[in-house]
């Protein structure tokens, strides 16, 4: 018996499949370059992000920054009052002292509106507050302590208040100590509690041994941020505004939230034992300022400090940060796009040339670069929306006139519509995009691994 051996057709199925293997490297290494210009893409989002941010807080410092609620706190001076010269024109108390007295309940009632503000193509968020204060002190405790009673000016206390950016106070607070209304007024002495004081001068002669019931109102102008700063023995802090994704930052989180497309409700009860600082205490110090300045407590939101706690009006998610996880994805989609017209030559028996491939990659990263100027312009549902179809259009047409084949460029539209789709539900998930994400991964290599079975199919070569 004589064995013919067709060596012409073992010669075309090597050829083949050098081919296939030689394209192969080639979709890698047109992946691996194409991450050179999205890198510069990257680079690009975090340039107009950061221009944002400068904008951003160039309209807070026309408006007003964010803004932390202080206070109040009674300030009553102890000692004897004799003077001691520096020069010619300063003096100091050197035997006096105060005495400082935190409230015994704190409650702030604050309602919140925000607009935004726009200049050229970026926008900011700010707010108008409208914030009651009241609450009271109890008598001063002089049992157990070295305090002499003889040595307290009562006519001399001070109630002490204050707030992150005054420039944001669109009226003149008015303190009502019971029913008697008292000044306001900024206090310029060396002896500033908070960073930024205001201060209502008190004669306590006649209130020494009583409850004193104290209640005020803020105007307040903002941006970004309002915080509260935990000083009461007990202190309830009831927030509610039009803002629909507000964040609750700080050491303590609401016990009560509503978020809801209307905007959002919180409140808090937060117990003394929670504070930093002692219900009374004496001193010489600025006890309270390096605790409680702003330039602290409301931009480091890494490490907040201690008792303050509130609400951000910033959108965690913005059309940069949605961006930029967009590009996070760049790779994957080049790569299956690839794969699929790689697939698609072979199921049609018709060439692309790989010059053709490294346009069809270059027009995938231009992408992005439509998505970021189309999300300057729009929302980013419709950026997005806008650049895929752009895309997909421009890509399904180039491989209908290089392959000469309606039903392949459809599906290459169709299979880049799957893909972008994908992309899109992800960043639109947050706690489930991790899994999402893997099973779509998983479920494209299972595809990827039948279809490799129709392209190459060893046994069935060899026969």
């Amino acid at each position: 018996m004589k064995i013919e051996i067709n060596t012409e057709n073992k010669t075309s199925t090597t050829s083949q499949s050098f081919t296939l293997l030689w394209k192969t490297g080639f979709i890698g290494f047109i992946t691996l370059v194409l991450l050179i210009p999205a890198a510069f893409i990257t680079e690009l989002i975090q340039e107009r992000q950061q221009r944002k941010k400068e904008v951003e807080k160039d309209i807070s410092h026309t408006w007003a920054g964010p803004q932390l609620i202080q206070g109040p706190v009674l300030m009553i001076p102890y000692g004897t009052a004799t003077k001691q010269t520096i020069s010619a024109d300063a003096q100091v108390d050197s035997d006096q002292k105060y005495i400082f007295l935190l409230p015994d309940t704190l409650q702030i009632n604050a309602k919140t509106k925000t607009e935004v503000r726009s200049r050229g193509i970026f926008d900011a968020t700010v707010f108008q507050s409208y914030i009651d204060i009241n609450g009271n002190f109890n008598q001063l405790n002089t049992k157990n302590t070295d305090l002499d009673p003889a040595q307290i000016l009562w006519s001399h206390a001070r109630l002490v208040f204050s707030v992150s950016d005054l420039k944001g106070l669109k009226n003149n607070p008015r303190m009502l100590i019971g029913t008697n209304e008292f000044p306001v007024e900024p206090d310029f002495s060396g002896m500033a509690l908070f960073e930024k004081c205001l201060v209502s001068p008190l004669n306590l002669d006649t209130l020494r041994h009583a409850r004193m019931e104290f209640s005020y109102s803020l105007d307040l102008r903002g941006s970004r941020q309002l915080h509260f700063l935990h000083l009461g023995r007990e202190t309830k802090v009831i927030s509610n505004g039009d803002w629909q994704s507000p964040g609750f930052t700080g050491r303590m989180l609401p016990d009560t939230r509503t978020i809801s497309p209307e905007g959002y409700s919180a409140s808090w009860i937060i117990p003394g034992y929670n504070r930093p600082w002692p219900q009374q205490w004496i001193g010489l110090d600025q006890a309270l300022i390096k605790q409680t300045s702003p330039n602290q407590s409301v931009r480091d939101q890494d490490a907040p400090i201690e008792g303050t706690f509130g609400i951000s009006f910033i959108n965690t998610l913005d059309s940069y940060q949605k961006v930029y996880r967009t590009v996070r994805y760049a790779v994957l989609i080049i790569l299956l796009t690839c794969i699929a017209l790689l697939c698609t030559e072979w199921i049609t028996r018709r060439r692309i040339h790989v010059l053709q491939y490294l346009l069809i990659g270059v027009a995938m990263v231009v992408y992005y670069t439509l998505l970021l100027a189309f999300s300057e312009q729009m929302s980013y549902g419709w950026a997005y929306l806008a650049a895929s179809l752009s895309t997909i259009t421009l890509i399904s047409l180039f491989v209908r006139a290089v392959l000469q084949h309606l039903k392949a460029s459809l599906t290459i539209a169709g299979l880049l519509a799957l893909f972008y789709s994908f992309v899109y539900y992800i960043i639109q998930l947050e706690d489930l995009a991790l899994i999402a994400g893997s099973l779509g991964l998983f479920v494209v290599v299972g595809i990827l691994m039948y279809l490799s079975q129709k392209i190459i199919s060893p046994e069935k070569e060899n026969a």
